[in-house]
């Protein structure tokens, strides 16, 4: 819908409102009037921007990557959506009108399959605006193959830590709640359409999948989640604590120069 027909409607309804506002009023229903509200474009911005987002997806020919069912800024993300043809990732937030939580979130989040990459976000750019509220917070990735890699994305803190802020006011997300994507999300990579060679894009190496290496077809890819800390496990081998901070994740990947 185009905002001229949306303000349209939105004056038919109101002009309905207005028309029958007596004959609401002294229905056997009681105060049934009182539940009918005139619409104003605030009222339906949220779902509109929502609505964009998504047909721009659509238009774009990109994928939407499904949000866990309950982490700590469940309130405050719209969708995440996967631009395979920029090599981007967004994530679409509420505006700050609308009762977001966290203005200035903090975001890590990792590809694993053929190979490993971290997502870098532009807010976390040395010339981004500390200061400015983003409703789309765009993350890149850069990989030396094609094909279907498993995506997490976390949230570390609910506002970034700035230039001379005082850090120690500061608190993490609950890490046991941070995951924004769901377990197994994953997404299609395109062909890398650069034909330079892979030590003149990747010149420190990458970490690659052993099974790749090996020529093992029978070891399948899995998902490489990220290593943390829960409350209650600093200094303590219990074999919770261990599963979560474990090394031993990594073993199925070399590094390669």
């Amino acid at each position: 819908l185009s905002l001229p027909h949306i303000f349209r409607e939105i004056h038919i309804f109101n002009e309905s409102i207005a028309a029958n506002s007596s004959l609401l009023s002294s229905n056997s229903y009681g105060n049934s009037s009182s539940s009918i509200q005139p619409v104003g474009i605030a009222d339906v911005l949220p779902a509109l921007s929502s609505a964009v987002a998504r047909k721009s997806a659509k238009a774009n020919d990109s994928e939407i990557i499904p949000i866990s069912s309950s982490f700590t800024l469940s309130g405050d993300v719209i969708d995440i959506i996967h631009l395979p043809k920029e090599n981007e990732i967004r994530i679409h937030l509420k505006s700050s009108s609308d009762g977001r939580r966290c203005m200035n979130p903090t975001f890590r989040g990792r590809l694993s399959g053929p190979s490993l990459a971290i997502l870098e976000w532009e807010h976390d750019s040395i010339f981004a605006n500390p200061n400015k509220t983003n409703d789309i917070i765009v993350g890149r990735y850069q990989v030396p193959s094609a094909g279907v890699y498993f995506i997490e994305i976390v949230t570390t803190l609910c506002n970034s830590i700035t230039y001379l802020s005082d850090f120690t006011k500061q608190c993490l997300e609950d890490p046991r709640n941070s995951r924004i994507t769901e377990i197994g999300s994953s997404l299609n990579i395109l062909a890398v359409r650069r034909k330079s060679k892979t030590n003149l894009e990747f010149p420190l190496g990458f970490w690659k999948w052993k099974g790749d290496i090996e020529g093992n077809l029978n070891k399948r890819y899995t998902q490489l989640l990220f290593r943390f800390q829960p409350v209650g496990c600093y200094r303590t081998n219990s074999p919770e604590c261990q599963t979560f901070s474990s090394l031993s994740r990594f073993e199925d990947y070399d590094f390669v120069w």
